[in-house]
């Protein structure tokens, strides 16, 4: 009886193991392929920002002047996308609006929730963002330098409910741009959701 007992689990490892390193195998290797990329509209990876739980990954596609933002997590199996969205005509909008946002919401497995746009007006030199209704001071975005492209990003980690101020500065200190943005029915503290590609 304790013989064919431990062949059973023996058999149950070694299926185990190899249901394992088929998928590990099939795994996606690069962002690129995690991303579809070069097949998402002729886009191209422009940037990327590292966090301890993966990276917010910036793609840009010229022919439809569109900005893809994904958040891609490396597993023991490969990269996977988490949360992704695009914005359209965004050389277009972020003149005319001076500074373009966007918010992604907190997903498991992630460093969201974010904001993060693109910066249209030359003058701007930094991005604050706060809580609307909070006594609580500005915090600066992180402006990446992306192929022609200025995007900044914040973590929203630690920020509380659904209105936001964000504030383009220019090098003086001048306001050049001010916006009031609303998240709800979210709010920046909600728990983590999971991820829709899962």
């Amino acid at each position: 009886m304790n013989k064919k007992l431990l062949m059973l689990i023996g058999s149950g490892v070694i299926i185990i193991c190899i249901i394992i390193a088929m998928k590990f195998m099939k795994g996606v290797k690069t962002i690129e392929e995690a991303l579809g990329i070069p097949s998402k509209n002729s886009a191209k990876i422009i940037a990327e920002d590292k966090t301890p739980k993966g990276s917010v990954v910036f793609s840009y596609s010229k022919e439809k002047d569109s900005l893809y933002t994904s958040f891609i997590r490396k597993s023991l199996f490969g990269y996977e996308e988490l949360y992704s969205g695009v914005a359209g005509d965004i050389t277009e909008a972020s003149e005319k609006l001076k500074l373009s946002y966007n918010y992604f919401p907190a997903i498991k497995q992630s460093s969201l929730p974010i904001y993060f746009g693109i910066m249209g007006e030359d003058k701007i030199k930094e991005v604050k963002v706060k809580e609307a209704e909070s006594k609580d001071g500005w915090k600066s975005a992180k402006i990446i330098e992306a192929e022609g492209k200025r995007i900044w990003i914040i973590y929203m980690e630690g920020f509380k409910g659904s209105k936001f101020n964000i504030v383009g500065i220019s090098e003086s200190g001048e306001e050049i741009v001010s916006i009031t943005d609303n998240i709800s029915p979210r709010k920046a503290e909600d728990k983590p959701i999971k991820s829709p590609y899962k």
